[in-house]
């Protein structure tokens, strides 16, 4: 094959100029492209390492971690108790002979001798304290908790590859 200079294409061995623009043909043989090896073996180990990087070397990012508190706070609860008091009661007490003691709070009534000596019967207003209860409304203060959602950044480790696809998680719970 006859290699044109000017125009750089090829022709027949039979043409002594190029029908293109006329320059001088020449014989060259068509360059051939060689197929080198180690250049070969260097672009795979290239893709390889690249792979490797891409899908096992984990790499590290930033994503939010929301997690839960428990946040105290005080409330005040009523309730009721059962308090005691005291309280004084008059209830009427009847004795007959020589048990009644003549105090104040008594009136006797004589049946015999005219009024003069012991009494028959003593009727007497006595007195005598009791212990009642009554509901009294109370309150306390009782602290509760509430739980809080809050968030923060943490470091994680992922691959490329889980990155590109979308299997990370940059927002999770705890």
């Amino acid at each position: 094959m006859k290699f044109c200079k000017r125009c750089e294409s090829y022709w027949d061995d039979q043409d002594k100029f190029c029908a293109d623009c006329g320059g001088k043909l020449v014989y060259q043989e068509k360059p051939k492209i060689k197929l080198n090896l180690w250049l070969l073996f260097g672009c795979a180990a290239a893709i390889i390492i690249g792979l490797i990087f891409i899908c096992a070397v984990p790499y590290p990012y930033t994503a939010t971690e929301v997690y839960s508190v428990k946040e105290p706070y005080d409330v005040t609860e009523y309730y009721y108790e059962k308090e005691p008091y005291s309280t004084t009661q008059y209830y009427a007490e009847t004795e007959t002979g020589a048990g009644c003691n003549r105090d104040y709070n008594c009136r006797c009534m004589h049946y015999g001798w005219g009024g003069l000596g012991d009494c028959d019967t003593c009727s007497c207003t006595r007195t005598r304290t009791i212990t009642q209860y009554k509901d009294v409304r109370k309150s306390r203060i009782v602290t509760k908790y509430q739980e809080i959602e809050q968030t923060r950044a943490v470091t994680k480790y992922a691959t490329a590859y889980a990155q590109w696809t979308g299997q990370v998680q940059w927002y999770y719970k705890v």
